[in-house]
């Protein structure tokens, strides 16, 4: 019977001692947690801040932009004939736009050196109608205006091509 004593009482002593191990695993996990609970907490932090940095002070993107076709484009001459907030922008060379242009287009050379610089110095609050020879020119011109704070922008998608080819007026210098 003694014997069972002394193993109980190791038992409980073990109990014991491992109880407090336990206990202060526990406490050393809870610590350990908290810990990794705090850096994830700040990563996460450190994270959003960062995101809104980069995004949330970048000048996001307010151009309407509208992709048409050569009727369409007539039309829209047509209905704003005599207002002045519509600006027809022809951003091909000099000699294409001698050749033969939108009657009251305005030349803005894609090519010249000082074409981003022209490009500030619009009115932003006018709405324009882009167009050059195919449509590549005036799509890479889209996407130079549309974080500089222009509100309404149309695009000729096939260019003065198609706008030739619906046998719509040109004008010649």
């Amino acid at each position: 019977m003694v014997a069972q004593k002394t193993t109980l009482t190791r038992a409980t002593d073990d109990t014991q001692q491992y109880g407090h191990q336990n206990s202060s695993r526990i406490v050393r996990c809870s610590t350990m947690r908290g810990t990794s609970l705090d850096r994830f907490r700040l990563i996460l932090a450190v994270t959003a801040i960062f995101i809104l940095a980069i995004f949330g002070c970048s000048k996001t993107s307010t151009t309407e932009i509208h992709h048409i076709s050569a009727m369409e484009a007539n039309a829209l001459i047509k209905k704003n004939t005599g207002n002045a907030t519509l600006v027809v922008l022809d951003v091909r060379t000099p000699r294409e736009f001698n050749q033969g242009h939108i009657a009251g287009a305005k030349l803005l050379d894609y090519h010249s050196s000082d074409f981003i610089k022209s490009l500030d110095a619009l009115d932003k609050s006018k709405t324009y109608l882009v167009y050059c020879t195919t449509g590549y020119r005036s799509s890479r011109t889209l996407n130079l205006v549309q974080n500089k704070g222009f509100k309404k922008i149309y695009h000729l998608q096939r260019g003065i091509v198609e706008w030739y080819g619906q046998k719509l007026p040109l004008a010649r210098l």
